[in-house]
């Protein structure tokens, strides 16, 4: 009888083993998912936004430009930056022109100083160096947009004509008030500015 319930016991053991699951429990999902979630946004927003906004200060070189020159063009203009005399006749008749700021360090006009037909240009910031006498003739003419020539305020005498003619956006006033502040003037003509208060009689045109 012993024996018949060891081989039963025998039997049964392996069986009953084999039903207990011998496999660990989920080692895989060990969620290895470390959160390396390399969001190492190293957003190391370097905006290094080198906006070294070029604001490129003017330098004054101290040169001199030899003869007439005419700014037709914003390229003229870069080109005689920096300069401080031109010995002849400065024209500035330029169509893409909305500043001249860049003839900041211009104190000289050998003869003739004309600003005329320009198609944008707003004021004459740029021309306050200029504070030599103009031994030729000074003339504003035909400036649709300008509105404000004070930067001409630096010169007291014109060794000849005066014109300031024509300037459809800029008070007749300005232009009588430039010249009832020179020491010396060869001759005048101020006419069809825009209408104020100011006299707009004169004229030896």
């Amino acid at each position: 009888m012993r024996f018949i319930l060891c081989v039963l016991a025998s039997l049964w053991l392996p069986v009953a083993i084999a039903g207990c699951s011998t496999s660990d429990p989920d080692t895989n999902d060990a969620g290895t998912d470390g959160g390396d979630d390399a969001s190492t946004d190293t957003d190391t927003d370097t905006d290094t936004d080198s906006d070294t906004d070029s604001d490129t200060d003017l330098v004054c070189t101290g040169e001199t430009y030899d003869g007439d020159f005419e700014i037709a063009t914003a390229e003229d203009l870069a080109e005689i930056a920096g300069f401080e005399e031109i010995t002849g006749t400065l024209e500035i008749s330029c169509s893409d022109c909305a500043d001249i700021d860049m003839l900041g360090c211009l104190e000289t006009v050998g003869f003739n100083l004309y600003i005329i037909d320009n198609d944008v240009l707003e004021n004459l910031d740029g021309l306050e160096a200029v504070t030599s006498t103009i031994t030729g003739n000074l003339a504003v003419r035909n400036n649709d947009f300008l509105t404000d020539m004070s930067g001409l305020n630096g010169i007291t005498e014109i060794a000849n004509q005066l014109w300031i003619t024509v300037n459809g956006s800029m008070n007749n006033c300005q232009a009588t008030d430039f010249y009832d502040a020179l020491t010396s003037c060869g001759g005048v003509c101020i006419e069809g500015n825009l209408p104020d208060t100011c006299d707009d009689d004169l004229t030896d045109c």
